[in-house]
């Protein structure tokens, strides 16, 4: 069943759409073959592409050479196939001003025009992105690409070569989407996504020894040191000169990355410790003795009990051993 259809479908196929009109065959010097199968690697087709355009005469090459660039249409796609008639390309020859009288012509009722393609390879996109990186200033690496939203390598024209980055990205994060464009020598070009994985190298700040808790944050403690940024904790100071003054609250290893849960601003203010606590209202000031109820480092919340009267207030720590009450707290007076 399937021999007999192909059979019949091959017999449609190599019809012939013959026009003879005022004995034009005796005298016609242009001879016009179409072709039931074309492959073609432009981004039209023109008529040249589905039929062989031949003369008996060397007079006609110029009349030759305007038949076969008259357009038919855009092409399809890098790898996808469309269809013409004759009914539809002798429409178009016509609307070209050809005489069809002074040609000779047999076209299958159908022709295939077929696009060339090849498969744009990954490596290729790597190179772009490599060169792209490089120009960044910054000591990347790509670790993994691939293509995204389809199904396997995206099809190009055969001489699509041009590849050029559509996008360019903050490069915040390890994965990273790029729409990348590649452009044929004829001018047409293709746009596609790109997903890829990155690592960044950078400089940060170590501990050159181990920094024990309670110690205060020296920049000589540190070393600069490469570390890839996938290695590089949310809440770490990579500049130690920011922490300049701070406390170690857990022990650091020689070779560790300051972070910042282990680090803590100074107390200056412990549970329990005897500290003077100021009022103060305009010219008036008012101090006295009291005792922290909580710790605090400078600019901190504490509360503390007034010794004379034994009542509680919240106040800011202001330097070691000082607290600034608030002016509408009351039970601060002796």
């Amino acid at each position: 069943m399937v021999t007999s259809y192909n059979f019949i479908r091959q017999i449609v196929l190599t019809v012939l759409v013959l026009v003879l009109q005022l004995n034009a065959a005796a005298a016609a010097e242009i001879s016009v073959v179409g072709r039931i199968e074309i492959v073609i690697t432009k981004a039209a087709i023109s008529f040249g592409d589905v039929a062989e355009i031949s003369a008996s005469s060397l007079n006609l090459d110029e009349a030759i050479i305007g038949l076969r660039r008259i357009p038919l249409g855009a092409a399809p796609k890098p790898g996808e196939s469309v269809t013409l008639s004759a009914h539809e390309v002798l429409q178009k020859l016509t609307a070209a001003g050809v005489n069809l009288n002074q040609v000779r012509y047999s076209l299958p009722t159908v022709m295939t025009v077929k696009r060339a393609f090849r498969e744009l390879q990954l490596d290729e996109v790597k190179e772009l992105l490599t060169k792209h990186f490089a120009t960044t200033g910054r000591e990347i690496t790509l670790t993994d690409v691939a293509f995204a939203g389809t199904a396997g390598s995206p099809r190009v024209s055969p001489d699509a070569h041009e590849l050029f980055l559509m996008n360019a990205p903050a490069l915040a994060g390890r994965s990273q989407n790029f729409l990348v464009g590649v452009r044929s020598n004829e001018g047409e070009s293709l746009t596609f996504a790109v997903r890829a994985t990155i690592e960044e190298w950078l400089e940060v700040d170590v501990t050159s020894r181990t920094v024990a808790k309670g110690s205060m944050i020296d920049p000589s403690d540190f070393v600069r040191a490469r570390m890839r940024s996938s290695a590089i904790p949310a809440d770490a100071i990579t500049d130690s000169s920011e922490a300049t003054g701070l406390e170690v609250v857990k022990d650091l290893s020689a070779g560790e990355i300051l972070r910042k849960l282990k680090i803590q601003r100074p107390r200056i203010v412990d549970v329990g410790s005897r500290v003077t606590a100021v009022y103060r209202s305009g010219a008036m000031e008012i101090t006295l003795l009291a005792t922290a109820l909580s710790a605090g480092a400078k600019g901190d919340a504490v509360r503390v009990r007034n010794e004379n009267s034994k009542q509680i207030v919240f106040g800011t720590v202001m330097g070691p051993g000082l607290v600034e009450v608030s002016a509408n707290v009351g039970g601060f007076n002796g």
